[in-house]
């Protein structure tokens, strides 16, 4: 090949357009994973600058030896397009008068202007004054949109003159739209965001919170907080990442989630907290349910409760509605309600009529399991059921808390069976469906094979269940055992369960057996056609 023939590979990577540079580093990225661009970018200086021109987000480590080398750290100009910039504190820093000098050395000087997104995080030993980091480098960011200061949870002195100065600096940048507070409890101060004109979303996330660490919910949202927040009247997003209330609790500062929607501006358009827990609430109680509202011209549109490893229990989920039923923003009519799995167990009928009334609001509703303990009221679950629009699905376990779901085994194959005999017998009948008679079908399904056991049991001369007993019945299958066989063997485990021990196991013959288990498999493919039953293992 002559020299006119020969390609300038380094000519034409200057030559590629903007949008084919990005997708030529895209790929370079994902196949120099896990190593990432740095062999790339020692290749030769023009791959080195198109991978440079295309760098959108950049990691700055900011360490204590630099402030003796200040000149000699590069600038952003060899990121010429990059706007999102992460500045991570070392560990190693002494003083809090540190951070200023560092965060004016000349490293990004030439590129402040087209900051468009900052994130500032330190180790939590580093004894920085972040409201003074963030009041020195705020001059400088006028075109910053979004501002993330969660990674400063253990750098905030939270002192109120350093927390007013500081939001009042954050308040006078023209386009900052989105800021990330670290905890409730710098929000003690955010009323000096007032100001501001542009700020339309605001978070706080406890730290401790969201690492699924005990925390108090006394410690979480002040009324001073509550103030402030009520003055961001052009605020559209709010979400509190910490654990709070249901309302005002009695000997504790802080407030409730009755009190937050009270001072919700009227602009906000979506809210969003952690975790609610009741007054009473200790650190040895579930952990509350998280709650998402969407709003339009301050009236709530959509309700949706949910949590992230377990169900909602009746008192947790009274507690909330209590709350939410109070607040002015909730009409008549609700347009969604959402619930992810609701238990109700011995007890729960006295914290059925809010749940009730909040059904009834709403135009449509979306319940994803149903947990019912062996002594729930099932009057009042199918009470609950019947407020569901006939075209939702529903699961219904019935569970007995006193074993606990976690003793149901779930292994697989010839062990599988064996496994689960080794437990005491406890689980549900699982179906799902979609009318409005599910309650009155489990009952049914169980009562009736309940039936059939007592009368086996009266032939042969021994004490019946207690009238009303409900049998517990798991469907069991696998690759090497029919339904029928494993329904053989359950039927005589709960039998001898429910006998209390008075009859034994041998006095349960081969066709007593067959016959309890075959009743009970007519019973459920009886069932409505509506209702289809699904075989599971757990």
């Amino acid at each position: 090949m002559d020299s006119e023939q020969r390609v300038d590979f380094a000519g034409l990577l200057r030559a590629m357009s903007l949008p084919a540079a990005d997708a030529l580093v895209a790929s370079l990225m994902a196949s120099a994973a896990p190593r990432g661009l740095a062999p790339v970018r020692l290749a030769c200086r023009a791959l080195r600058d198109l991978v440079d021109g295309s760098v959108l987000e950049l990691r700055l480590p900011l360490r204590h030896a630099d402030l003796e080398r200040v000149q000699q750290l590069p600038s952003l100009a060899r990121w010429p397009r990059a706007n999102r910039i992460l500045l991570d504190f070392d560990e190693d820093f002494t003083s809090p008068d540190e951070a200023p000098l560092l965060l004016a050395i000349p490293v990004l000087e030439a590129a402040w202007q087209r900051v468009t997104e900052l994130t500032l995080s330190a180790c939590i030993e580093v004894p920085l004054q972040a409201e003074v980091a963030v009041t020195s480098l705020a001059p400088r960011l006028m075109a910053l949109r979004a501002l993330d200061l969660a990674g400063f949870h253990g750098t905030m002195s939270y002192g109120p003159l350093q927390q007013r100065v500081m939001y009042g600096t954050l308040a006078s940048m023209p386009c900052l739209e989105s800021l990330v507070l670290p905890g409730c409890r710098s929000l003690d101060c955010i009323g000096s965001l007032a100001g501001s004109s542009s700020l339309r979303s605001l978070t706080a996330v406890d730290f401790v919170f969201a690492n699924l660490d005990a925390a108090s919910p006394s410690s979480s949202l002040s009324h001073q907080a509550l103030a402030g927040i009520a003055t961001l009247q052009r605020l559209r997003q709010l979400t509190l990442q910490c654990r709070i209330f249901s309302c005002g609790a009695e000997g504790v500062a802080d407030a409730g989630l009755a009190e937050l929607l009270a001072s919700l501006p009227p602009s906000v358009a979506r809210l969003s907290v952690g975790a609610v827990v009741p007054p009473e609430w200790d650190e040895d109680d579930e952990q509350g349910p998280q709650i998402e509202v969407s709003l339009q011209r301050g009236s709530v549109q959509s309700l949706k409760l949910s949590c992230d490893v377990e169900t909602i229990t009746g008192h947790h989920a009274s507690a909330l509605v209590e709350a939410l039923l109070g607040w002015s923003a909730l009409g008549p009519q609700l347009d969604r309600l959402e619930l992810s799995a609701l238990m109700f167990n011995d007890g729960d009928e006295l914290r059925l009529p809010p749940l009730l009334e909040l059904f009834g609001r709403c135009r449509q509703t979306k319940l994803q399991t149903l947990v019912l303990g062996l002594q729930a009221s099932l009057d009042g679950a199918q009470r609950l059921l019947q407020l569901l629009p006939q075209a939702d699905t529903v699961e219904v376990e019935l569970v007995d808390e006193r074993r606990g779901l976690a003793e149901q085994v779930g292994a697989a194959g010839d062990e599988w069976v064996e496994s689960f005999r080794a437990v005491p017998p406890a689980a549900a009948v699982l179906l799902r469906c979609t009318t409005e008679g599910i309650a009155a079908a489990v009952v049914a399904a169980a009562t009736a094979v309940a039936t059939a056991a007592a009368a086996t049991s009266a032939t042969a001369d021994v004490e019946a269940p207690v009238p009303g007993a409900l049998l517990e019945v798991v469907v069991l299958t696998s690759t090497f055992h029919s339904i029928t066989i494993n329904l053989m063997s359950r039927v005589s485990e709960v039998a001898q369960e429910m006998l209390g021990g008075r009859h034994s196991a041998e006095a349960w013959g081969e066709q007593e057996r067959v016959r309890c288990a075959l009743q009970l498999w007519i019973l459920l493919r009886e069932l409505p056609d509506a209702v289809r039953v699904d075989v599971q293992a757990n």
